[in-house]
């Protein structure tokens, strides 16, 4: 019989630079909610005249093209958030800018290459509410779940 489930205590999220995805990445701190990466499957209709119901068959999986990373606005988390945005800026050749969700309690982390924003959102500001903003990524290429990557934690 599987597991109950897991809680989303303790995921980790973090990003490194690379011509191919790293085993370890630099925290990103105080996430709040990770997007979710759907696949949805395009379909490729291959109905001929003579068929009185549409056929079809799968076509490319699609991403949806981002993920919205929400963290809470601190001086220290704009700051890591700035310095993703730079070296990202920085990256030349082959090189791209790798995530990682990492889950303490299950054996594979999931994987995606994406691009980032110019520059930070600026917040909405509500009463009585925590500062969150929000990191728009576009994602290059979604790699899935992969095994022995871990992100290494802010001290």
């Amino acid at each position: 019989m599987a597991t109950m489930g897991v809680s989303s205590l303790g995921v980790m999220f973090g990003y490194a630079t690379g011509t191919e995805a790293p085993s370890a990445f630099t925290q990103l701190t105080r996430i709040s909610s990770i997007g979710e990466i759907n696949l949805d499957q395009e379909q490729i209709d291959v109905s001929a005249l003579e068929d009185f119901i549409s056929a079809y068959v799968e076509g490319r999986s699609d991403t949806g093209g981002s993920c919205d990373i929400v963290f809470l606005a601190t001086n220290d988390t704009i700051k890591e958030w700035e310095d993703a945005i730079t070296a990202y800026e920085g990256l030349e050749g082959e090189n791209d800018m790798y995530f990682l969700v990492y889950h303490p309690k299950l054996t594979k982390s999931f994987c995606f290459r994406a691009g980032l924003p110019k520059k930070l959102n600026m917040p909405a500001m509500e009463q009585n509410s925590a500062v969150t903003m929000t990191v728009s990524l576009t994602i290059h290429e979604y790699i899935g779940l992969v095994e022995g990557k871990t992100v290494t934690p802010k001290e």
